[in-house]
């Protein structure tokens, strides 16, 4: 069995290189993980695919020597467990030979050298990543009120703040909870930050919520997108006949998968958030009282109706009229082709829906926000995927490394990846998606479903 800890090794990187000596320690003894690398790159991009090497081919006793000869100084700070990133929850087990051990078993040698054995392995059930600190903040406003349990503040052993609690489950078990954000947001630093927090904890069960943007043929602003699989969409290769993509599927456990079909308990909990009027919403419903009703001025509106119906009246009127729908003035610039709208319209007055709708389907994750409108392109490898955002497909990649935690990505629909951003459903989304997961993780993870594993 391979037991050497993995996140040590990558901090005994970071610790040794910076980016140019990193590529040049690459180039003389991994030359076939140097050609890997891209401008404009990361550090910890690059530190991350040599990790990923060495893992998948058992180069590790290869690397150590590598490092031990080319810094032994950094080398023998983290063999004798004095380096900074190193601190109390890491023991030192017996020195032999001449090759440092970074075991992540406490108590066992695998026969090398000195071993760095962790203590904090399954000390959570649950550890949940959000990509952005909103949505993290979310999802802790959610779980303390559903459970009535705050969280307290801690570190790991990178030194990166979470956030932990501690909760019951439908069975009445004690359930410790974590909660973390990377520190930079995007693909590359979500899967940095999710090993690094799978790797020193070991949970029974991974989760991450949030935004994303959706596909307005199948969903709604305010729908929940649960996560059967997720893919990176921006990945492939230009040629002289176009581009073609180059897709890897990443997803949960068929256990997990199997249940989210059938899984409904969130609905009830979902009906106590105020669901906000979108920007459309506001913007129909306006058109609609100037042709239709006794006030053919925006100003003449009662104002405490017009913030009731369009909290967002100033910016839904400029959006109308940059559409050239209003004048400068505020009256409606042609009444015939609005009440022609009420005809040739079915959903006009648009209304949003009364209750969101949970699609269970397939998301992809890329680069860089869109708004662009980029459905069409995303689904050329995957027709059914109806949600894309940046960190989901990175999420599940993590996890694949540790095939006894089970994982879900759960995210709610903000906007449509189009020119009409519309943020009035950024913090519904966010508390839609951990309402989701707080009752999820509530009749999941327990002993009857996930029974504990001792050794």
């Amino acid at each position: 069995m391979d037991s050497y800890d993995y996140a040590e090794i990558r901090k005994l990187i970071e610790a040794s290189f910076d980016d140019n000596d990193f590529q040049i320690f690459c180039h003389d003894h991994f030359p076939e993980v140097r050609k890997q690398f891209t401008a404009g790159q990361t550090l910890g991009a690059r530190i991350l695919a040599l990790v990923d090497h060495v893992r998948r081919h058992g180069l590790a006793e290869r690397l150590l020597a590598a490092i031990r000869n080319a810094n032994p100084y950094e080398y023998g700070r983290f063999e004798s467990g004095s380096g900074n990133v190193v601190r109390g929850n890491v023991v030192q087990g017996p020195v032999m030979g001449n090759i440092g051990v970074f075991n992540q078993f406490s108590g066992i040698n695998d026969g090398g050298a000195g071993v760095f054995a962790k203590d904090r392995a399954g000390a959570f059930d649950v550890c949940v990543v959000c990509a952005l600190p909103e949505e993290a903040r979310a999802l802790m406003d959610v779980f303390t009120d559903r459970f009535g349990e705050g969280f307290d503040k801690d570190f790991g052993a990178d030194n990166r703040e979470f956030r932990k609690t501690v909760i019951r489950n439908d069975m009445n078990e004690e359930l410790k909870i974590h909660v973390s954000c990377p520190p930079r947001f995007g693909p590359v630093e979500a899967g940095i930050h999710c090993r690094a927090v799978l790797e020193e904890f070991r949970p029974r069960f991974a989760g991450m919520t949030g935004i994303c943007a959706g596909d307005k043929n199948d969903v709604f602003l305010g729908d929940l997108v649960v996560a059967e699989r997720a893919f990176i969409y921006d990945g492939g290769k230009f040629k002289e006949n176009g581009y073609v993509h180059d897709v890897d599927m990443f997803h949960p456990n068929m256990n997990v998968r199997n249940y989210v079909q059938m899984f409904g308990s969130w609905e009830a909990e979902a009906k106590k958030l105020k669901r906000p009027v979108s920007l459309r919403g506001q913007k129909d419903w306006i058109l609609h009282t100037l042709l239709n009703g006794p006030h053919p001025r925006v100003d003449e509106i009662p104002r405490d109706v017009l913030e009731r119906r369009a909290p967002q009246w100033k910016k839904a009127v400029r959006a109308l009229q940059n559409e050239s729908l209003l004048t400068q003035d505020r009256y409606l610039s042609d009444k015939a082709a609005i009440a022609e709208r009420e005809f040739e319209q079915a959903d006009f007055p648009f209304k949003d829906p009364a209750l969101p709708k949970c699609h269970v389907a397939a998301l992809a994750s890329g680069s860089s926000v869109r708004s662009d409108n980029p459905f069409a392109m995303i689904q050329e490898p995957v027709r059914k995927a109806v949600a894309v955002d940046m960190e989901g497909a990175a999420f599940y990649r993590a996890v694949a490394d540790y095939p006894g935690i089970s994982s879900l990505v759960v995210k709610g629909v903000c906007d449509y990846a189009d020119s009409e951003k519309d943020d009035s459903y950024h913090d519904y989304a966010s508390k839609l998606s951990a309402v989701y997961m707080a009752c999820f993780v509530w009749e999941y993870v327990n002993s009857r479903v996930m029974p504990v594993k001792t050794t």
